[in-house]
């Protein structure tokens, strides 16, 4: 059940990040009035936090993958260093390390009004 939790804030956050991302490019474009600053600090306050909360849910997911190898729930207690051995050690951990630290990158790249985080935003 936790794994599935997991997935479900790993796909909330993926969602919510990139309808900000759609807001903050696209949105402004076609917005007309004088509020369309409002709506790029809204779009880049929650793409922020759910890039954030996407990287927490991934970060937490590979102490459930480790707990699943060892056929135990991770209620149970999970080995901190088999999870750094699985994190460093296999393909999905390391894929899953760079996904962590790609959203947290994502995350802070809202923070940019600048073309360098536009092209973060953009190549992420």
């Amino acid at each position: 059940m936790e794994h599935s939790l997991l997935h479900a804030l790993q796909l909330v956050g993926l969602t919510v990040a990139g309808g900000s991302l759609w807001w903050r490019w696209i949105g402004p474009a076609i917005a007309h009035g004088s509020d369309g600053e409002g709506r790029r600090a809204t779009a880049g306050f929650w793409g922020r936090w759910a890039a954030w909360l996407a990287a927490t849910a991934t970060f937490l997911d590979l102490f459930v993958q480790v707990a699943e190898l060892e056929g135990r729930t991770v209620f149970g207690g999970v080995p901190l260093q088999l999870v750094l051995d699985f994190s460093t050690g296999t393909n999905v951990g390391q894929l899953a390390v760079a996904r962590v630290f790609t959203l947290v990158l994502l995350g802070f790249a809202f923070f940019l009004s600048t073309a360098a985080g536009a092209l973060i935003q953009l190549g992420l």
